[in-house]
């Protein structure tokens, strides 16, 4: 079994992150009050990361608003709550609209995808949104 140079340590394992499931009818541990569910129909994922960086909150799910709506909505509401915008993107290629925000301690990523239900040519979009956010370890 070959050695590392000598000075150089081996790289340490990196553990994949944890997924903590959460119940559908609750909010993730972290995940800021107040914040809207626009048009929520049904809920894809709603689960914690515990991380060394901080706590994940994560839910996403689908809306009946439509994709440019539901990402005015969010950007708007934001905003208006004093969330400073860091980026703010629409990859039309991917068919997502995203923006990244802070505020005090808290990292949020809002994603906005127009995704297919079936690969069918008469198919109609469904409006998926991905709430996430970071609360940083202090």
């Amino acid at each position: 079994r070959p050695q590392p140079p000598e000075g150089i340590k081996p790289a340490e394992v990196v553990k994949p992150a944890e997924i903590v499931a959460v119940n559908p009818s609750q909010f993730p541990e972290g995940f800021p009050d107040g914040i809207p569910l626009f048009g929520q129909m049904e809920i894809l994922q709603n689960y914690n990361v515990p991380g060394q960086g901080g706590l994940q909150a994560t839910r996403q799910f689908v809306s009946s608003m439509s994709q440019e709506n539901a990402f005015s909505a969010y950007k708007s509401f934001f905003d208006s709550k004093g969330w400073k915008t860091v980026v703010e993107r629409n990859l039309s290629v991917a068919s997502r609209m995203v923006f990244y925000a802070n505020k005090d301690n808290v990292s949020a990523t809002i994603y906005v995808d127009k995704v297919l239900a079936e690969p069918k040519p008469d198919a109609s979009p469904k409006t998926v949104v991905t709430l996430y956010f970071l609360t940083k370890s202090q």
